[in-house]
């Protein structure tokens, strides 16, 4: 799609483009001669990004709507990239130390001790066991919480009463903000692009909550400014777009900051797991050399 975007913007002709940039041209061309529209082609994708994109053409003229598409997958790429970056190399580790602590204790262990036991690698199993039931019920908690049919439950609030949530949200309502906004939409189009294009699973829950109130005559912008799972930083940067009608340099600066103080954040989460397995690691060596002593304490006693 980036291939057809480039030659579209070189002034190539439409048909011309789809030569050069897919290969199912023939299936396209077919779909488009029967009456089809090149937006519903689009839809038809499996790819989220690509449902996105349809329903962006849906409103947008073509080039705009690739263009609107281009920067929130820009957006969204950044930030996956950030997750992966700090914490992908601290759950390796965490993942290969746990590895060898079951492996030893299965294979290695019962060979060399004679009760079969050590007491410190039995420790080390329970601790890395409920290291990672914590962090399954996280993940499973964060899906449930993205998949779930409610909004306002005990779960709900407790996982945005850390900042890292408020940010995540923040940051994907700002990458929809800054390409919305900027596009005279009305807040009811806005709704119907975040709920069609399904790219968007916080700020699709944040609208629900924002419609419900809109109904009841609250103002868009009283929604936002009183909604206590955005982050503080985010609020004040929309009050000041909207007062200055620089919504979308508002929420790129407020992106940029944000990037920042994520990563930072994510860089401490990510030391203290490096910590922990760099510590089971200690500890793992500390008990293989313990029971590699076992067999010259027996030979003392004889």
């Amino acid at each position: 799609m980036e291939i057809f975007a480039l030659l579209l913007d070189c002034g190539l002709p439409f048909a011309d483009a789809i030569e050069m940039s897919f290969e199912s041209q023939k299936e396209i061309f077919e779909f488009l001669e029967k009456g089809g529209s090149f937006s519903q082609l689009i839809l038809k994708q499996k790819s989220k990004r690509m449902k996105r994109l349809g329903v962006l053409m849906e409103t947008f003229d073509m080039r705009q709507a690739i263009q609107l598409d281009e920067r929130l997958n820009a957006s969204q790429t950044a930030l996956r990239q950030s997750l992966i970056r700090q914490s992908g190399y601290p759950l390796f580790i965490m993942a290969f130390a746990t590895a060898l602590i079951w492996f030893f204790s299965v294979s290695i262990v019962p060979d060399m001790c004679e009760n079969g036991t050590n007491p410190l690698l039995e420790l080390l199993k329970t601790a890395s066991l409920l290291f990672w039931l914590i962090f399954a019920a996280g993940v499973g908690a964060v899906m449930w919480m993205l998949k779930g049919p409610s909004w306002g439950s005990t779960l709900h609030d407790g996982l945005f009463s850390f900042s890292i949530f408020r940010h995540l949200c923040s940051m994907e309502c700002a990458s929809l903000f800054e390409c919305t906004q900027a596009s005279g939409l009305s807040t009811r189009q806005i709704y119907d692009f975040v709920h069609r294009a399904g790219c968007f699973p916080f700020c699709e829950m944040l609208w629900k909550r924002w419609k419900k109130k809109m109904e009841r005559g609250i103002s868009f912008q009283q929604c936002i400014e009183a909604d206590r799972h955005l982050d503080p930083l985010f609020i004040r940067f929309f009050r000041l777009g909207s007062s200055t009608a620089r919504m979308k340099e508002m929420m790129e600066a407020y992106q940029k900051s944000a990037t920042i103080r994520f990563e930072k954040k994510l860089k401490k989460l990510s030391n203290i797991l490096l910590y922990t397995a760099y510590a089971f690691t200690g500890v793992l060596a500390l008990s293989l050399y313990q029971i590699m002593l076992e067999p010259l304490a027996m030979l003392e006693t004889m």
